[in-house]
């Protein structure tokens, strides 16, 4: 890498600096998190530029899929003429990107309110256990201060609030009908304003859009699904929540979900910077309270600790242990199967996916005629599994921090061909949104696929 001279560092320089690059620079802490950020990648790309080519570091910045790479990186390039930030230096963040991710780098989070909350609900575990490796410098960009998301490694973080201008908070609400569309006010709005740009997105079914589309129409209005296209753009949530929009709207009409995390709403927040009329639908009016209220107010959730227990033979050994009489069981079955002759011509130690889907299969026909209910959700660990793949499903603090191991049942085929069959209760079968502190104080008991007994805590 060539190293700068004096007059092309000046130079590249006046296209960057400003206060906050300034105090950010010269802070000591080595782990940093910088609030109140709404949504520009040129101060990450900025910082990840000085830290190459003035302090001469190597540099990793991470963003979230919404951000695209190649315009905003491109776009910051033509700043600094031949001394570039590379592809190979900034890219999406995933966990396997960060468990590959260089050592001693200066590591760069930009957006980290949609990075951490994504890998929060995806393998929460593996996350924590990323953060805690030591780095260099971190430098984590956000709008919200992530309390909402109490991850313990930040509180050594030091926290430095900018001064990029806050988002006015100010929506108006409109009515709904059993959660559909009430078409006549929503067309008359959208008609009121029709010397505006407007963009509404909407979370129904095709034929409610359809007649809104019509009812526009019928009122002189131009419709367009796409964004490069003229009038009112009509678009599903889905292009909203993968990416950031194209361009700017006078006037935005949000017809969502409720939000399932606080940190969900700022898809939607994220397009409106500036000073535009926002509209979310009256229904979930409680929910965006909550999400605002949550992501602002500056402290963090109540931490609960998960901690699983050893493996005890006998349900016996297990209650001398604990007070089984406070506890909730947490598996509502255990079954033992012997193979099929299929199966049992099968190598063990080298299945293939079809194999793999023919035991499923075979424990959901055996278990269909000993429970009315109808699995989907079927895990298996076999003696071809990665070594601590039985460990993982057996653990119910897995199935607290990730929703990939959520799964109606558990099993594993075992060297001698036996199946050892776990059936999990809803709370833990179920794939949706799992709150830990709602289980705070409890233990749950449950049996293993080997059969043997353990327990989870939540402190």
């Amino acid at each position: 890498m060539r190293i700068l001279n004096k007059q092309e560092m000046e130079t590249v320089f006046m296209n960057l600096v400003g206060p906050e690059l300034i105090a950010l620079t010269s802070k000591k802490n080595n782990k940093l998190i910088s609030y109140g950020y709404f949504f520009d990648t040129k101060l990450v790309y900025s910082i990840a530029w000085i830290h190459k080519y003035y302090f001469h570091e190597p540099v990793m910045v991470y963003l979230p899929k919404c951000v695209d790479l190649q315009t905003t990186l491109t776009a910051f390039n033509e700043l600094v003429g031949e001394f570039t930030l590379t592809a190979e230096e900034v890219c999406y963040c995933s966990l396997q990107q960060l468990e590959a991710g260089k050592a001693n780098c200066v590591v760069i989070y930009g957006f980290a309110d949609f990075i951490f909350n994504n890998l929060n609900v995806l393998n929460r575990r593996r996350m924590l256990t990323h953060l805690k490796k030591p780095k260099s410098k971190v430098y984590v960009f956000s709008y919200t201060q992530l309390h909402s998301l109490d991850i313990p490694v930040f509180d050594a973080f030091e926290y430095f609030k900018l001064q990029t201008p806050r988002l006015g908070l100010d929506f108006s609400y409109i009515d709904f009908l059993d959660n559909e569309i009430e078409i006549e006010s929503l067309v008359d709005l959208i008609v009121e304003n029709r010397e505006k740009r407007v963009y509404l997105a909407l979370c129904v079914e095709t034929s409610k859009i359809l007649q809104v589309e019509s009812a526009l129409k019928e009122n002189g209005l131009v419709c367009s699904r796409k964004e490069n296209g003229t009038g009112v753009v009509i678009q599903s949530l889905k292009t909203i929540e993968k990416s950031f929009l194209k361009n700017k709207y006078d006037v935005y009409i949000f017809i969502t979900r409720e939000f399932e995390y606080p940190l969900d709403i700022l898809v939607y927040l994220k397009e409106l910077n500036g000073t535009p009329e926002v509209y979310f639908d009256s229904s979930i009016l409680t929910n965006i309270k909550g999400c605002l209220r949550e992501i602002h107010s500056g402290e963090s959730q109540e931490r609960v600790v998960i901690k699983d227990s050893c493996d005890y033979d006998t349900y016996a050994e297990l209650a001398s242990t604990i007070d089984t009489s406070l506890a909730t069981v947490a598996s509502e079955g255990y079954y033992v199967f012997e193979s099929s002759q299929t199966i049992k011509e099968f190598d063990l130690k080298n299945l293939t996916k079809s194999q793999y889907d023919v035991i499923r299969n075979f424990v959901k026909l055996r278990l269909l005629a000993k429970i009315d209910m109808e699995i989907k959700t079927c895990q298996l660990s076999s003696p071809s599994s990665p070594r601590d793949r039985s460990k993982k499903l057996n653990s119910l603090s897995n199935k607290i921090s990730s929703y990939d191991y959520r799964c109606e049942i558990t099993c594993e085929i075992f060297k001698d061909y036996s199946i050892g069959v776990v059936v999990w209760n809803e709370m833990f079968s179920d794939r949706k949104t799992m709150n830990p502190v709602l289980l705070k104080s409890q233990v749950f008991i449950y049996q293993t696929t080997s059969g043997k007994w353990k327990y989870t805590a939540f402190n």
